[in-house]
């Protein structure tokens, strides 16, 4: 009986054997297709989306950028980055004010000491006029003219008063 069941599972074995045929060549396509009736079709399972400024060009399945009018200005009008600013003329101070082209800054308190007391004054800047002007002055900042606390030869301890 042994023998019958061995003869019958090798017999089985033949037939079964005999029976297997090679599986065909499966055909197979780029990423972003699908194979439907055995051609490559665009998924529509998931689209190409392209990014914000980008259209797809349907024949290449590529994304394209789009083309983008210029901005134009109205008159009087600039383009400066994307957007259109009104041009405003610069104003040159010397044109307003050509007389005062030329500054000194002057710090009262050790300019000039009229009355020799170790603190300039007023009248010691007006004994220097002439000097000035010769230099090309025309106008004078003056600094400081009032109590400063924390300013020049004051220094911040000190509760100065300049005369």
């Amino acid at each position: 009986m042994k023998k019958i069941l061995m003869i019958l599972v090798a017999v089985f074995t033949l037939a079964i054997a005999g029976c297997e045929t090679p599986e065909e060549e499966q055909k197979t396509c780029d990423e972003g297709y699908v194979l439907v009736d055995d051609e490559c079709v665009l998924d529509e399972v998931d689209p190409i989306t392209c990014d914000e400024g980008y259209t797809l060009n349907e024949e290449t399945n590529t994304c394209e950028e789009d083309e983008v009018e210029p901005i134009t200005c109205e008159e009087g009008y600039e383009l400066v980055g994307e957007q259109c600013l009104k041009i405003i003329e610069e104003i040159d101070f010397n044109d307003v004010y050509p007389e005062y082209n030329s500054y000194y800054q002057v710090f009262v308190r050790s300019f000039a000491d009229s009355d020799n007391d170790g603190v300039g004054d007023f009248n010691g800047i007006t004994a220097k006029l002439d000097y000035l002007e010769a230099l090309g002055v025309t106008g004078l900042w003056l600094m400081p003219i009032h109590p400063s606390p924390g300013v020049g030869s004051c220094g911040q301890s000190h509760n100065c008063h300049p005369a």
